[in-house]
């Protein structure tokens, strides 16, 4: 009797330290008594994984230019856009261009080449209609990638993205361009992963280096210079090369955009060298011995746990799920075993306590808030931190600042289509917000709406 308790009152740590040296016991064996083969892997699944790699990158490369495409659908849908009215264009654009870093600058242009508004102002008028590109991105509908530039409002290095569209109701072709930051794209394709021994190499269509990682560019010169045929070719060709310092890599490419009118090439290529994994073990008879022995130690330890240590918790994450049921009544109780296990177990009821004490808190805290906002004269309102934007509740106060009742003004944001917006328009004004709740920052946004009997009222709205 005083062996069993003095063993129940061993601490959890000590038991996982038994039962870890258990399960170990057999790899031990098998390190002492085996000799490893190293060797490179296949030639075939180095070709493979290449392949995948280079899949992976055009995939998250072609997210990201679909939501710079959607960006620049936005612009184009602007009703001032739509409307031949530019005059509040120019200020729409520098803000926007102020909150995407990723841009060195926005701007749209009719057929002619002529600049219609852009952010930043250009110094001296542009006639865009020279470059090869813009020729291009205005008589094709839809997003198109473009070639890689020297900006010639910002004077940067640049990817053109371009959306070209026609007017509805009117005869009139404009295109919504966006020249993404080189900088910035390096840095993001750095952060996609790579095999041991990769390199990424992207090229735009005219094969103009965009990035190469990593070490950057003027690392991987003469090394993008070789693959750079590669990146030419038709898409998802995998193969193995041999470099002119007489390296082999196993290369694959693929590709951003329409291959027809432009787009980005990503080659990835592996050094055979660099990856190579243990080869295997070869001595079959004694690796099934040893397997045997370790089943049986397997059964000993599952065993040995489930006494020790499955059962006691058994207890815990019963109790765990009630209480995340709804029944913050229950606990695991006891009585509690010895060790750091037991005191486990007494914390967990400790929380399940207290939990109960903050929700019946947190209730009561809630119906002193009502009353608040009743009380208050500003709009008070609670809204769904995510893109929705979802308007859940406001105050009456919302019937005499925005003229409309409060009900109407309940769900998406996107749907306040009953209050005019003077400057800056409801879909720029949502997307601030969403901006702001994307980086966690607080709501702080200024805008002017018309009145129902034609005056104006400028609205400041805050939020945490």
């Amino acid at each position: 009797m005083r062996q069993s308790v003095a063993f129940a009152s061993v601490g959890l740590r000590a038991r996982l330290v038994a039962v870890t040296l258990l399960a170990a016991s057999p790899f031990v064996g098998i390190i002492a008594g085996l000799e490893y083969d190293r060797g490179e892997k296949t030639t075939r699944e180095h070709v493979i994984e290449a392949g995948k790699a280079a899949a992976y990158a055009a995939n998250q490369t072609s997210g990201f230019t679909s939501a710079i495409g959607d960006t620049l659908r936005t612009i184009a849908s602007f009703p001032s856009i739509r409307s031949g009215d530019y005059s509040h264009c120019r200020a729409v654009l520098a803000a926007m261009l102020s909150e995407l870093r990723r841009y060195t600058a926005l701007l749209i242009s009719d057929a002619s080449g002529a600049t219609l508004c852009s952010a930043p102002v250009a110094a001296a008028p542009v006639k865009f209609s020279e470059y090869e590109w813009f020729n291009t991105a205005v008589a094709t509908d839809g997003l198109l990638v473009g070639d890689v530039i020297v900006g010639p409002i910002s004077g940067l290095r640049a990817l053109t993205i371009s959306y070209g569209f026609q007017v509805p109701g009117r005869s009139e072709r404009l295109a919504a361009f966006a020249g993404v930051d080189l900088r910035w794209l390096a840095k993001y394709l750095a952060s996609l992963p790579l095999p041991a021994g990769g390199r990424l190499i992207a090229f735009d269509h005219h094969g103009a280096l965009i990035a190469a990682e990593p070490g950057g560019p003027a690392a991987n010169g003469e090394f993008a210079q070789w693959l750079r045929p590669v990146a030419r070719e038709a898409t998802g060709a995998s193969r193995v090369m041999q470099a002119p310092d007489g390296r082999r890599w196993a290369v694959s490419a693929s590709s951003v955009g329409d291959r027809d009118h432009g787009g980005m090439h990503l080659v990835v290529a592996l050094d055979l060298a660099e990856a190579s994994v243990p080869h295997g073990l070869k001595r079959w008879p004694l690796i099934l011995a040893l397997a045997g022995v370790m089943a049986v130690t397997g059964l000993a330890v599952m065993f040995a746990a489930r006494m020790l240590v499955v059962l006691p918790l058994r207890r815990v994450t019963n109790t765990a799920g009630a209480v995340a049921q709804g029944d913050l009544s229950a606990r695991v109780g006891e009585p509690y075993p010895g060790g750091e296990l037991g005191n486990f177990m007494r914390a967990f009821d400790n929380m399940a306590d207290k939990l109960r004490q903050h929700v019946n808190q947190s209730t009561e805290d809630q119906r002193e808030k009502v009353g608040l906002y009743r009380r208050l004269n500003d709009v008070v309102y609670r809204m769904a931190p995510d893109s929705t934007l979802s308007v859940s509740f406001i105050s009456d106060r919302a019937r005499d600042l925005f003229d409309a009742a409060p009900e109407t003004l309940l769900g998406p944001r996107d749907n306040w289509k009953s209050i005019e917006f003077v400057t800056p328009e409801l879909e720029l004004v949502n997307a601030m917000l969403r901006h702001a709740i994307e980086r966690r920052q607080p709501i702080d946004v200024i805008y002017r709406i018309r009145t129902a009997f034609g005056g104006k009222r400028w609205i400041w709205e805050r939020a945490e």
